[in-house]
């Protein structure tokens, strides 16, 4: 390799890396930046193209690849930011309209991917259901007693999937559509089915049928278009399928908060916090709020008392996201305050 080559290759390399950090702090932090968040794609195309040329001068960048595979992976699992920010021009659609991407290109499409898995996750809760209800159908044979499960829940299930992907992309009254299809077919007397057991006790059919999501989010979209004798009515149909209050809270605070409205989701965390001071969901949503709005102490102090309090209540998935979160929004963080002692007088 010639002098001017190996300048060249080394001049890429640094620059390999100088667009490798930029792209790590935006994918990291994309909230508040409204069209600019399109410049996180832009790079990783120039990323791309870099990748391409070292590895066909045969240039070691094993380091960078783990970095970049990393915030790829951090890319693909923020879509719903993302999308949030470019939400105002037209979100993922506008972008691939202007931009015509290769399918290869798939840090474009990751709010499709997103609602793939949105709709493999609901499809699992649904196959975990069934096996519920295997066994409870094993029982109910041997006492000849059976209650199966409501059979409009698949139908339901591709009105729910639809009206979230609605959502992402900004289009609320499509989405409102949808989950009043879902809420039509799976209303609170079919969602729950109470059953007696062996003893005679009525016991509740799997868990999943307690979700009350279509009248959740119908609940927060009703509320948004100021209509708000629907979303009363709505809010009231999920507590009669969720059981209590604070759980429809807990559902309704998320809800908003995935819907961009942090006034509204401010208000019920408020709500669900004068219910129940360690209710560990609270915090959580709260912190993200605060990361929003770039209280990043504040953040990292609701993630980590959710944390506690989620692992004293045996809720370990919620334990593992608010650490996950906890961790990414420390990276983001220069340096924490050191606190000062000051002697009793």
């Amino acid at each position: 390799m010639s002098m001017s080559q190996s300048y060249a290759t080394g001049s890429s390399a640094m620059q390999l890396r100088d667009l490798l950090r930029k792209y790590e702090i935006g994918v990291a932090n994309p909230n508040g930046k409204g069209e600019a968040a399109l410049e996180t794609f832009r790079q990783r195309d120039e990323l791309e193209a870099l990748v391409e040329k070292l590895q066909s001068d045969r240039v070691d960048i094993r380091a960078e690849l783990t970095r970049l595979e990393s915030a790829d992976a951090l890319l693909a699992r923020s879509a719903k930011k993302f999308n949030r920010e470019l939400r105002a021009s037209g979100g993922f659609e506008a972008v691939r309209r202007a931009e015509q991407p290769a399918e290869e290109r798939w840090w474009y499409y990751i709010d499709i991917a997103q609602a793939a898995r949105d709709r493999k996750r609901l499809t699992t809760s649904l196959i975990s259901a069934a096996a519920v209800i295997g066994v409870l159908v094993i029982a109910y044979v041997l006492f000849d007693r059976f209650a199966g499960p409501p059979k409009e829940f698949a139908e339901a299930l591709d009105h729910i999937t639809a009206a979230d992907v609605y959502v992402m992309n900004g289009d609320l009254d499509a989405a409102i559509v949808e989950y009043e299809q879902a809420a039509t077919l799976t209303p609170p007397e079919k969602r729950i089915s109470p059953t007696p057991d062996y003893k005679g006790t009525p016991q509740t059919m799997a868990p999943v049928y307690a979700n009350a999501d279509p009248q959740v989010n119908l609940a927060a979209l009703y509320t948004i278009k100021e209509r708000i004798e629907e979303a009363k009515e709505m809010e009231a149909a999920a507590e009669r399928i969720m059981g209590k209050r604070e759980a429809v809270l807990e559902a309704l605070g998320q809800a908003y908060y995935n819907m961009g409205e942090i006034d509204l989701a401010s208000q019920t965390v408020e709500e669900l916090l004068s219910i129940n001071k360690d209710n560990a969901r609270a915090y959580f949503i709260r912190g993200g709020i605060y990361e929003l709005q770039g209280k990043r102490l504040e953040a990292l102090a609701d993630f980590t008392l959710c944390s506690e309090l989620a692992q004293a209540q045996f809720n370990q998935q919620l334990y593992a996201i608010a650490k996950t979160r906890y961790v990414s929004l420390l990276q983001q963080v220069p340096e924490l305050p050191t606190p000062t002692y000051e002697p009793e007088e």
